[in-house]
């Protein structure tokens, strides 16, 4: 029996709705394009409008990706659906499209953005299921609340791409620009969903 936090993907369903209620437009573009392309917040602020691009229902994403071991870079090309629409992508890009739509094509939406950890964690809350020990010492079923961070869309995208899409680990390193495919098993070693909900503060 585990005493640690157990972590699951949350549903799209819980994921567009927590989206909805940033008010700041500017993070809210930024928490769905995050969780629509799987990127890191890095990429995000390096992404630019000329990188977008329409194609038989879905909207391609050309993007850098940072190879940490040696600190080069590659593109990767997200194809996002927007007519099959699984897991309500047709409306989270609704969001990052009426944001970008003022800016011109060699504009980088994001660049201006100062943190969005520290936004995320200060705005959502996320609660897990957990091991809690009792006044009695026995560990029972419960909940605790940790600070969101926006890696964690990344995990569920990889997982939900998985559930809903079918994904094989070839597809996901194609997806996030991963040449180990080992990657692919560590996002989604937990891709049975279970109950997982993020709550707004106050």
């Amino acid at each position: 029996m585990t005493k640690r936090p157990q972590y699951y993907a949350l549903t799209p369903e819980v994921i567009l709705n927590a989206g909805k209620e940033i008010s700041d437009e500017l993070s809210q573009a930024m928490y769905f394009f995050i969780y629509l392309t799987g990127c890191r917040v890095s990429e995000a602020k390096d992404f630019s409008i000329n990188r977008i691009s329409y194609m038989d229902g879905y909207v391609r994403i050309e993007m850098k990706v940072l190879k940490t071991r040696d600190e080069s870079k590659m593109w990767r090309r997200a194809l996002i659906p927007l007519e099959i629409d699984k897991c309500h992508e047709f409306e989270m890009w609704e969001f990052v499209k009426g944001y970008i739509k003022g800016f011109g094509s060699f504009d980088r939406p994001f660049t201006k953005w100062g943190n969005m950890s520290e936004y995320l964690k200060r705005h959502i809350v996320l609660v897990c299921e957990a091991k809690k020990k009792g006044m009695d010492g026995i560990w029972r079923d419960g909940k605790i609340e940790k600070p969101f961070h926006p890696h964690y869309l990344r995990i569920c995208r990889a997982t939900h791409l998985c559930e809903y899409y079918q994904f094989d680990s070839n597809d996901l390193c194609r997806f996030f620009g991963w040449s180990d495919p080992k990657m692919a098993l560590r996002y989604t070693s937990q891709a049975d969903v279970k109950q997982a909900f993020i709550k707004s503060k106050s």
